[in-house]
């Protein structure tokens, strides 16, 4: 036998076979009763301070008598005594409304088919929803609570026997009627590695926005050398790209996904702090999808353009040369993409963006102009009349820095796109 709280709930959620379909049918009375309960809860979300059992008096029991009233002249004896039947079950729950929340908390439930260990388990399920429900009977979080609870028992009552209770109590706690929701169903929860990753902001305003972030740390390294790159990075990149998270792209975000944000940015820090620290951060992006179209030399031409100015960075991050080194090895990084690989339309726009005149080593945070960049051994153009010669001149100033010494492995991430990509991973 069900409990009588789980009987409750079946009226609810559950229909009755062999009744007549018509305006009064059971169908319509379980659909008329979930907007009667979830009218009832939205009221009281809204007046979370009135008594709550008063307040199902006022509202819940008259709305529901109303739809028995409706029916008495047009429907039948049998159909009628178990709609009043359902109502009374509705309107006699009051503990079970107002201090459960209208989940079950299964502390005495027994179950011949269900292990104890099972039960104990859906009965620490509830207690999340029912802390906050009986603290707060007005908080927003009610709803998604009340979801991950019934979710949580549909889990535990797996591992009991299948039986008719079993199989008819899994099937109340399946559907997706919620009281707690506006509009009566669960909302449908966004796992927190598929939140969107620039909130309302696209991919490409997000890059534009934490460029001054990018600026604002690299102006910190070449005014105050002596100051160590995590000051720089705290104060200089990681607080500004905090504030564009939070204020500009997440600003309607709800408070829950702000607290995951939140989580994010301080469980990535000590990695990113790493990667600008180390330079690896500024090595140039790949183009997305570019790779698998691309010379098989393709990836060690692009490691040599960039090498030269990794290295700088990495000896001394005031270096006044890392603002034309990087110009020229944003230009022959460019021109290996365009001349080693079989470029689309929508990758050409990455390129222009990737390596457009943004340039935070250089006073005005652009590119100088080619003829006062720097010429320390990278090339500002490719050839363009013999596609392989980039490739033999990659492999032999690879060979030269490998000889050096001063070897950084490439790795296909982005200097903008990495700083945005870490809001795809999973937060525990």
């Amino acid at each position: 036998m069900l409990c009588p709280k789980l009987l409750f709930f079946q009226t609810l959620v559950a229909g009755c076979v062999g009744i007549v379909t018509s305006s009064c049918s059971q169908k319509a009375f379980k659909k008329a009763g979930k907007n009667c309960v979830t009218s009832f809860y939205g009221e009281l979300r809204k007046n979370p301070k009135h008594d709550c059992q008063l307040f199902l008096s006022e509202r819940l029991t008259p709305c529901v008598q109303n739809i028995v009233e409706k029916c008495k002249n047009v429907t039948d004896k049998a159909n009628l005594e178990i709609m009043m039947s359902r109502a009374h079950n509705i309107n006699s729950q009051k503990s079970y409304l107002c201090e459960d929340g209208m989940l079950n908390s299964f502390k005495n439930f027994k179950s011949r088919d269900c292990p104890e260990r099972a039960l104990q388990k859906a009965m620490k399920c509830t207690q999340s929803f029912h802390k906050k429900f009986r603290e707060d009977k007005g908080s927003s979080s009610l709803c998604r609570k009340f979801t991950k609870a019934r979710e949580c028992i549909v889990r535990a009552l797996q591992r009991c026997k299948k039986s008719p209770t079993v199989e008819a109590t899994l099937e109340m706690f399946r559907d997706s009627y919620n009281p707690h929701c506006s509009g009566g169903r669960d909302r449908k929860l966004t796992p927190r590695w598929l939140l969107k990753p620039y909130g309302d902001c696209t991919e490409r305003e997000y890059s534009l926005k934490t460029r001054r972030c990018i600026s604002s740390f690299v102006r910190a390294l070449q005014n105050q050398p002596k100051k160590h790159c995590r000051w720089a990075f705290m104060n200089k990149y990681y607080f500004c790209k905090k504030n564009i998270a939070f204020v500009d792209c997440h600003k309607d975000a709800t408070k829950f996904e702000r607290r995951n944000l939140k989580r994010l940015l301080l469980s990535t820090r000590a990695y990113e702090e790493q990667k600008f620290c180390n330079g690896i951060n500024f090595k140039l992006s790949y183009p997305r999808k570019i790779q698998q179209h691309c010379e098989k030399a393709y990836v060690g031409a692009k490691e040599a353009c960039e090498s030269n100015y990794v290295a700088t960075y990495l000896k001394n991050k005031s270096d006044e040369s890392l603002c034309g080194e990087y110009a020229d090895a944003k230009r022959c990084a460019k021109n290996a993409t365009l001349s080693m690989c079989k470029v689309t339309q929508e990758q050409l726009d990455d390129i222009d963006f990737i390596y457009d005149t943004f340039n935070p080593f250089c006073s005005q945070f652009v590119d100088p102009p080619i003829q006062g960049a720097s010429s320390k051994g990278i090339p500002r153009e490719f050839p363009g009349n013999n596609p392989k010669e980039p490739v033999a001149l990659a492999r032999r100033r690879e060979a030269s820095i490998l000889n050096e010494g001063n070897f950084i492995g490439a790795k296909p991430c982005s200097y903008l796109l990495v700083l945005v990509i870490l809001f795809m991973a999973a937060i525990s």
